[in-house]
């Protein structure tokens, strides 16, 4: 092959962006059974109007809210936090001819202040019938958008120089792009997320000092098809 025979260069772009999050969202759910389905559903009633007091105790605090939506304002440590309904459900055991009553509820809180996160979720850790869920770490949307877009062109220089090393390689000096594709731009994600302690773990954190979480870092990955023309 010769210079100056037409050469097409087909090479895959790649960018990764990695940033610490900027929000947090946790999963409380409510859990309570007794043989008796009022009592189970007033257990669990009364637990969620205790979880809600704790979240007014954290977000009404030189801010303030929509009852009906639950927005806080811009500057709270809280963000946004939602509640499901009560669900009951019974079953008889195997065991047992008398039958059993449950009842559910659950809260997804997201958190802006990671010091509020970490007090908050100790609370809720040790009260009877509730469990705290891992944290996902998550960024806004407007960063996710903008690392995104920055993520496209990172990718679109990254298969441009590529190509330009086919090119060398060959004799070749310059590369002219011919076709693009857009291959993926990957969500945000973390390759873990961090968990609650066991409860009598957790009780003991409380009488000490209030729990710490580190954050994981958030990676979005972008990925292009690119041909180009070397000349």
């Amino acid at each position: 092959m010769t210079p100056q025979e037409p050469l097409t260069i087909a090479v895959i772009g790649r960018s990764t962006i990695i940033k610490p999050p900027e929000r947090a969202v946790i999963r409380v759910s409510i859990e309570t059974a007794s043989n008796d389905q009022t009592e189970a559903s007033t257990t669990a009633t009364k637990t969620a109007h205790l979880i809600q007091s704790k979240l007014n105790e954290h977000t009404t605090t030189n801010t303030a809210y929509t009852q009906r939506a639950n927005e806080i304002t811009s500057d709270s440590a809280i963000t946004h936090w939602s509640m499901s309904s009560i669900s009951t459900h019974s079953y008889t055991p195997d065991d047992s001819p008398i039958p059993t009553h449950e009842a559910r509820a659950s809260f997804s809180i997201k958190f802006r202040d990671f010091d509020t996160l970490a007090l908050l979720s100790a609370e809720l850790a040790v009260i009877p019938y509730v469990n705290v869920g891992a944290v996902e770490w998550m960024l806004t949307d407007a960063t996710v958008s903008s690392l995104a877009a920055e993520n496209r062109v990172n990718a679109a220089r990254n298969a441009r120089e590529r190509a330009l090393d086919y090119a060398r390689a060959f004799g070749y000096e310059s590369v002219v792009p011919v076709e693009v594709k857009d291959s993926a731009s990957g969500l945000p994600y973390t390759r873990t997320a961090s968990t609650m302690r066991k409860k009598q773990a957790m009780a003991e954190q409380l009488r000490r000092a209030k729990l710490a979480f580190y954050p994981e870092e958030i990676e979005m990955t972008s990925t292009v098809d690119v041909k180009f023309q070397a000349g």
